[in-house]
């Protein structure tokens, strides 16, 4: 069902398949434990498998802490995730928690307009694509930062493919678009850091958005309007905010220009600020960008296999944890030349700060 929030988070939870293995009896009586999701891909951002507890160290505000599990969450398996119950250190048995993979789907309505119809019809091509990419037990949701249509977490296939084509650009808005756009994206990403110890990420789908980066640092230039000078500071406050929250959570941003391909007579870029603001999302998140390009589909077949594998760890709570509102985390592995995603600081029990 649709919604007028502008803002509203995106938000698409996807099963993934969790094979318990002998680590799982270790979830035993009188136990709390903090768990965490981790993603290791290699330099060609494929899954790295078949680690074990031996090839990661967890520190805990820089005190290394025993870990207890070490699982595979293996969407390939096409099981549904269930890690087993946690008894509590007063004996008290939890029920057995799913752990699902979640993703934001943003659609930038706000930043485009109807004059580039192939534009226009990529970025419902691309929406298509990843949704045929969820498993059959995958939810999702799908968000415009203009209009706020939402349609509400479901596994129907065919109300998700209604919702992307509903899309309708309502830009460019001047001023307002950019500020729309940043501020859906930065309720998206807070919105994920809900899902604590769970698979996360998020696709924006859109123009991007021109951050002038040195009108904000450089000295204020002679005609050029206070409010200008405010829009371009505002606009990068926000930009850093989301890549913040997004790599300290370990949320891997997808930023996907519909545009393609775009050389102007000259040879330059004329969008180059646009595809920088992509590549600074995908950059700082471990996510990717998928920019230059008039073909799609492989680039986004690559993302659904690196988020196919990840693994789940679990540190023994200490009461001392509990004083605490949040705690420093460090996931480090023994492979070397891998990407390593995960969450920069945790409270205890894997609630977010």
């Amino acid at each position: 069902m649709a919604s007028d929030l502008a803002t509203a988070i995106v938000l698409c939870v996807c099963a993934a398949a969790y094979v318990p293995t002998a680590h799982a009896q270790k979830l035993r009586s009188g136990v709390d434990l903090t768990r965490v999701v981790v993603s290791v891909l290699d330099q060609k951002r494929l899954p790295v498998k078949g680690l074990t507890e031996a090839d990661f160290t967890i520190r805990v505000d820089g005190q290394v802490r025993k870990i207890v599990v070490c699982d595979r969450l293996d969407t390939d398996a096409g099981r549904a995730v269930s890690v087993p119950a946690v008894a509590s250190s007063n004996g008290d048995r939890s029920a057995p928690r799913d752990l699902p993979r979640v993703l934001a789907l943003v659609i930038d309505d706000a930043m485009m307009d109807m004059d580039d119809l192939w534009a226009v019809e990529k970025v419902r091509e691309i929406s298509r694509t990843v949704i045929r990419n969820l498993a059959p037990t995958d939810l999702a949701s799908v968000t415009f930062t203009t209009s706020g249509r939402r349609l509400e977490l479901t596994n129907n296939v065919s109300e998700l493919s209604k919702a992307v084509e509903q899309f309708k650009p309502g830009g460019p808005l001047g001023s307002l678009g950019p500020v729309y756009a940043l501020r859906t994206l930065q309720n998206a990403v807070d919105g994920l850091r809900e899902f604590t110890d769970q698979r996360r990420m998020l696709f924006y789908i859109g123009a991007g958005i021109r951050v002038n980066h040195a009108a904000v640092s450089g000295p204020s230039a002679i005609g050029v309007p206070g409010d200008s000078r405010a829009l371009e500071a505002e606009k990068h406050a926000l930009l850093q905010q989301i890549v913040t929250a997004a790599s300290t959570a370990a949320i891997p941003i997808y930023a996907i220009d519909p545009y393609g391909l775009a050389v102007s007579s000259a040879g330059g870029d004329p969008r180059k600020l646009q595809r920088d603001f992509m590549q600074t999302l995908a950059a700082n998140s471990g996510g990717m960008a998928i920019v230059n390009t008039n073909e799609f589909g492989t680039a986004l077949q690559h993302i659904a296999l690196e988020n196919t594998y990840h693994y789940l760890l679990a540190y023994e709570t200490l009461p001392r944890d509990l004083t605490k509102k949040s705690l420093r985390l460090e996931v480090e592995t023994r492979r070397k030349d891998v990407l390593l995603r995960t969450p920069k600081w945790i409270r205890p029990g894997g609630v977010k700060p």
